[in-house]
């Protein structure tokens, strides 16, 4: 097998699917569709300066400097006005006009007055908003529900939003009711059904009803996790406790991390070891860092050095390990000389640590051998061959690739499935991709065929 080196990835997030690579650099694209010359006298194409991936059905694109949206089957859906915008609220998008936000849904109506200052994006059916200094929410048809009267506030989440007036915090429903009165100096999100909060120095929980149920006894508490949470009376020392305030783990550690998988990493006389949910210690402190488990293992570093060990305590590696990610589908990431590969349950290094960097999506990740691109599965093995100029991630079984100055796409076992024609190619987001072609760009779906604009 081919020594590879796969190259070093962005984070992949909706916002970077328009993201090209040019020269070394990350540009936005400009998708728009390309047009037969059957088309209609309605239809354009090929026209934009800018486009975004297509969210919740609609994509903004920019038109002599302004921002419009168009639907999936290619209609503009609103006109070229608006200043800026934000499609991450999926099937709404935030826009800006004249210096103030709005919103409208995918029909391109505009639900709100562009009149705020401040919009946040939709939260189980509520938007946070912003006039004259004060926030209130919006509901999904755009209605004010909550009046704009509190200082700030944050997002819903399990029903309820944290909100400030006159300089405390409390929290209210979806329905506007308060829920916890505006007294505390914080307020937390609430975590298996209880909310952290803090008046006069000292924190303790609240329920959904925001009664009390605890006393304020801590000076500093954490969100209850796996049905303990960790406790201070002051930095130096921590414990836990369970939701009845007994303290089922004595506070004498320096350090703790939250429970996971039934254990928790706490630092004890400058090193680190596990403990079960009892106080009872699983390993020696003996460890310089550690990680939480997953899948039944944890990474922990021993003189200067990554390994991992199981729930016993025992290793499975060595500890030789420059850097290392915690276990997910049952591999994990680790660096040696500062190459990365992977290594099983067993400890086995199933993939040789020969990578400048390894980032899977969808079972393959992009390799880089002798100047070339291609993917590799995470046994190591060249699924596709390293002949490609430049490659993008795959997403909804395709990816492309840049062959010869030309950009097309492959599928997952390296069969062209679009040719490589293109001046660039984006990635695919329900179901298009942008291209480019002599400077401008459109979408094409998964069989290569543009998807036509039609002019309102």
């Amino acid at each position: 097998m081919k020594k590879l080196i796969v190259i070093a990835l962005l984070s992949f997030t909706p916002i970077m699917m328009f993201a090209q690579a040019s020269g070394g650099q990350i540009r936005r694209n400009k998708p728009v569709s390309q047009t037969s010359s059957k088309q209609n006298n309605n239809s354009l194409s090929l026209k934009y300066e800018q486009a975004l991936p297509f969210n919740g059905g609609i994509a903004a694109v920019k038109l002599n400097g302004k921002w419009g949206f168009i639907d999936k089957t290619g209609h503009e859906i609103t006109s070229y006005k608006y200043d800026d915008i934000n499609t991450r609220s999926k099937g709404f998008a935030q826009v800006k006009l004249n210096g103030k936000w709005g919103f409208i849904d995918n029909t391109g109506c505009e639900i709100t007055p562009i009149i705020y200052s401040f919009i946040e994006e939709y939260y189980e059916g509520f938007a946070r908003v912003r006039q004259n200094g004060k926030d209130g929410y919006v509901d999904m048809s755009g209605r004010v529900v909550i009046p704009l009267i509190y200082d700030a506030g944050g997002h819903f989440k399990d029903g309820f939003a944290h909100v400030k007036l006159n300089g405390k915090w409390g929290a209210i429903g979806i329905n506007g009711h308060v829920i916890v009165p505006c007294k505390y100096d914080f307020i937390s999100d609430f975590s298996e059904g209880l909310a952290i909060v803090e008046l006069n120095g000292k924190q303790s929980f609240i329920d959904k009803t925001g009664q009390v149920v605890l006393p304020f006894k801590y000076g500093l508490v954490g969100d209850f996790v796996e049905g303990l949470a960790k406790v201070a009376y002051n930095w130096k020392t921590w414990g836990f406790i369970d939701k009845t305030g007994r303290e089922v783990v004595s506070i004498k550690y320096e350090s703790p991390n939250n429970f996971c998988e039934g254990l928790a990493s706490v630092k004890y006389n400058g090193k680190w070891g596990f403990i079960d949910k009892t106080g009872r210690s699983v390993t020696p402190f003996q460890y310089d860092e550690t990680h939480n488990f997953s899948e039944g293992f944890a990474a922990v570093k021993l003189n200067g050095k990554w390994g991992f060990i199981d729930k016993t305590g025992r290793s499975i590696t060595p500890f030789k390990y420059d850097e290392t990610h915690s276990f997910s589908e049952g591999f994990a990431a680790v660096k040696l000389n500062g190459k990365w590969g992977f290594v099983d349950r067993t400890g086995v290094e199933k993939t040789p640590c020969k990578y400048t960097y390894i980032v899977f999506h969808e079972g393959l990740s992009i390799a880089y051998f002798n100047g070339k691109q291609g993917f590799i599965d995470k046994s190591g093995l060249e699924v596709i061959p390293c002949k490609y100029d430049n490659a993008l991630i795959y997403n909804e079984g395709l990816a492309s690739v840049a062959l010869n100055g030309k950009w097309g796409f492959v599928d997952n076992k390296g069969h062209t499935a679009i040719p490589f024609k293109y001046r660039y190619g984006g990635v695919f987001n329900e179901g298009f991709a942008s291209i480019e072609i002599n400077g401008k760009c459109g979408y094409i779906d998964k069989s290569g065929t543009p998807l036509t604009i039609i002019k309102r």
